[in-house]
């Protein structure tokens, strides 16, 4: 698959989780009553609209099914991530590798776990590697709290961003000549990384469904967002769906 196709799915993709999004935020926002019109008829409010979207359980359902292949996707950005910075560092001068550390620092320190600095980890534009390569939204606790709608929201919007950052090689590669002041020669080695990145990264989501993509950080945080559908103590209440088999 060359990248012009794999763009092209991966609009697709967007098209559908766009699509899911918008059911999940009719299916967890309440619908207000109509107004009340004083004066003519009956004053009482009529009856309230139902809502719109599948259940919030169907939602969960989803994550369940995809899960397997959303652990696929979240462990192969997170390995080719790593093998990226490792290799990448590599080519650093002692100069450069000072402001790499100072950029993980102020990044990391900036927004805790999953939190997000000026130009992001190493100035890919990428979380911070917390739980293999993943960025938490909150902290875990022994008793997890449901996610808010911002965090869904985030967590939605994470894979899509991760897609972005593999194949905009041009792009990565500007970020890193800017940051790290990189010259002909690391320019040129850089750019071969981000390719390599990039064409391993195509290999991996050949295997996937999209939906295990979109749905790959929601998946992550799959018991709280049990918790924020069906109330404390709902995720261990039915048993999970067989999962989609990893491709």
């Amino acid at each position: 698959m060359n990248q012009r196709l794999l763009i092209v799915f991966f609009t697709v993709a967007v098209f559908a989780a766009g699509f899911g999004a918008r059911l999940w935020t009719e299916s967890v926002q309440p619908v207000p009553p109509p107004p009340v019109v004083l004066g003519v008829g009956d004053s009482k409010a009529g009856p309230t609209p139902a809502r719109r979207g599948p259940p919030r359980a169907d939602f969960v359902t989803l994550v369940k099914q995809v899960s397997a292949g959303s652990e696929v996707f979240r462990k192969g950005v997170a390995g080719l991530d790593s093998d990226f910075d490792a290799d990448f560092t590599a080519l650093l001068r002692p100069k450069q590798l000072e402001v790499w550390t100072e950029n993980q620092r102020r990044f990391n320190g900036r927004g805790g776990p999953g939190g997000r600095g000026p130009e992001g980890r190493g100035g890919d534009n990428r979380p911070a590697d917390t739980k293999g390569g993943d960025a938490h939204v909150a902290d875990k606790s022994s008793e997890p709290r449901p996610l808010s709608e911002g965090e869904i929201e985030g967590l939605r919007r994470q894979p899509l961003n991760d897609v972005a950052r593999m194949l905009s090689v041009n792009n990565r590669l500007d970020n890193y000549v800017t940051n790290y002041s990189l010259d002909e020669k690391q320019k040129a080695m850089t750019k071969t990384l981000l390719l390599v990145r990039r064409d391993k990264f195509i290999a991996l989501t050949e295997g996937l469904s999209p939906m295990s993509i979109q749905l790959s950080a929601l998946a992550r945080e799959l018991d709280r967002l049990a918790l924020t559908v069906e109330g404390p103590g709902a995720a261990d209440s039915k048993p999970a769906p067989k999962s989609e088999p990893a491709k």
